[in-house]
Formats: C-alpha cells, structure tokens, sequence
C-alpha cells in the first residue's frame, strides 16, 4: 500500500485527517502483534521507531508543514518495512 498525501488530501485539513487515520491503523496494528512477536525485544524496538515515525507524520500534518511531513514520510517507510519483513 502506497501512502500518499495528495489531491483532497493536499489540503492542510485532508493531511490531518489522513495522519490521523494512520495513527489509528498503526496503533491498532501494533496492540495486536503475532505470536512470535510476544517478548521479543526487536519487535518492541521496532514498535518504538515505528511509533515515533508516525507521530512525527502526525505532528507535521497538525503543523501544516509540507515540507517536514515529506520528510517524516519518508522516515515512516523504512521503519514500516523493517516491522512488516520481519513480523509480517
């Protein structure tokens, strides 16, 4: 899944509201992790970095920063891929 903040979304409005949707997905997806996830030290490492990815993504829509949110953006996907590859 490709995430992109564009078309009604390129509004400072459809930006919050979309960071918000992945804060809920991403919240929801991590209270639920698979077996093998249980007491595995990486995996609460990778929740960490992958929490805090999405709340800089938050905090950049919620500023209105285009820029910054490109960034934050950008750090989000490696840190979803390294969650996802390993834990699924």
């Amino acid at each position: 899944m490709k995430l992109k903040f564009c078309g009604a979304a390129g509004t400072v409005t459809g930006s919050r509201y979309l960071a918000a949707v992945l804060k809920y997905l991403a919240g929801d997806a991590l209270a639920h992790p698979p077996a093998e996830a249980a007491g595995s030290s990486e995996f609460e490492d990778l929740t960490k970095a992958m929490s805090a990815s999405v709340d800089a993504v938050v905090n950049s829509a919620r500023a209105g920063d285009a820029e910054k949110l490109k960034a934050a953006i950008a750090k989000l996907k490696p840190a979803y891929a390294k969650i996802s590859l390993k834990f699924g």
